[in-house]
């Protein structure tokens, strides 16, 4: 226990160092789950600068619009950041029109938006029976990106796993030991 601690608190550090996350936006326990609208700001905060995010809404069509998304009010203190994350394409959202930002974000869900938001070229040859996140899984995998505490597809991430990701991604770690969409086993 004492040496997971030490090295939690050293990849920490070497995060903090390089600027792959912010002091304010590490939580006292980096073991708690994220939700869906925390992922995204933390996303979106990593790529853009805060005058880009602040003028996102300047970018789209005037309206008197009060909603991003059927659940999501443009004055939530997250949106700012999902405006820039929809404007980007970085996420759509489901098909009823909501975004359901409460809800935590499991490892699928996660593997599509880091596709996305870093343009990591998804896997080519998948059939339409494939899962939906097939394609962001194996690029994910492809990069080293998936540390071997990621169990499964459903398992909900927490901000030391997404720190770890972001560290393999933007530092292109490659030879770190890394799962692979068939070693991690689907769970419904």
């Amino acid at each position: 226990m004492f040496i997971s601690r030490l090295l939690s608190g050293i990849v920490i550090a070497l995060l903090l160092s390089s600027n792959v996350v912010h002091a304010q936006d590490v939580p006292l326990d980096k073991s708690a789950v994220m939700t869906r609208a925390d992922f995204v700001k933390l996303i979106v905060e990593r790529m853009y600068t805060e005058e880009e995010i602040k003028h996102c809404f300047t970018l789209l069509s005037p309206s008197e619009y009060q909603l991003l998304f059927t659940d999501v009010s443009i004055h939530e203190s997250y949106g700012p950041s999902l405006c820039v994350a929809m404007y980007t394409g970085i996420v759509r959202g489901y098909e009823d029109g909501s975004f359901r930002p409460n809800k935590i974000i499991n490892f699928a869900e996660a593997s599509k938006i880091y596709t996305r938001a870093f343009s990591l070229s998804p896997a080519a040859g998948h059939s339409v029976s494939d899962p939906w996140f097939k394609g962001s899984v194996e690029a994910l995998a492809s990069r080293g990106a998936i540390p071997m505490n990621v169990k499964t597809y459903a398992q909900q991430m927490t901000y030391l796993t997404h720190e770890e990701i972001l560290k393999r991604i933007t530092n292109d770690l490659t030879f770190l030991d890394s799962q692979t969409y068939d070693s991690l086993a689907i769970v419904r």
